[in-house]
C-alpha cells in the first residue's frame, strides 16, 4: 500500500528536502529527511526504508558509505536507491551506482521524471497506485 511505503530522503541541502517532503507526501508516501550520513545510518539501522533517495555527495561524505551499509546487511541489500545528483561527471567513476537496485536521476530533474524512476524501483508502489 502505498501510505506504507517509507521513503528516506538524504542531502544536505534544506529546500530540496523540503520539496522532497512535500512532494512525495502528496503522492502518498511517508516521508523522512534527514541532512547527513550519519543521521541516515541511525534511521537505515533501526527502520528499514523502502527507498532511498540521495545526492552522490552530502556535507562532503560520499554516497558509498550508506551503500556498504546496506550491502553489509543481507536484510537491507534489497533497498532500493535512487541517487538525484548535479554531479553527472562523478557519477561515471561511482562504484555504488552500478549496484542492482540503484537509479540515477540527474539534477535538474522534473516531476515525472522523479515519480517514474520511483516506480521502476518499486514495483508494489506501481501496483498499488495503478
Amino acid at each position: 500500500m502505498v501510505g506504507d511505503t517509507h521513503v528516506l530522503v538524504v542531502d544536505d541541502a534544506p529546500d530540496y528536502l523540503t520539496f522532497m517532503a512535500q512532494l512525495l507526501h502528496e503522492e502518498g508516501f511517508v516521508i523522512e529527511t534527514v541532512n547527513s550520513v550519519e543521521e541516515a545510518r541511525r534511521i537505515i539501522a533501526v527502520g528499514r526504508p523502502d527507498l532511498l533517495i540521495t545526492d552522490l555527495m552530502i556535507w562532503r561524505q560520499p554516497l558509498s558509505q550508506l551503500i556498504s551499509m546496506l550491502d553489509e546487511d543481507a536484510s537491507m541489500r534489497e533497498i532500493p536507491v535512487l541517487v538525484c545528483t548535479a554531479a553527472v561527471e562523478a557519477v561515471k567513476d561511482a562504484a555504488e551506482i552500478r549496484r542492482p537496485s540503484t537509479a540515477v536521476l540527474t539534477k535538474p530533474f522534473d516531476i515525472e521524471q522523479l515519480l517514474t524512476a520511483i516506480d521502476q524501483l518499486l514495483p508494489a508502489h506501481r501496483s498499488a497506485t495503478a
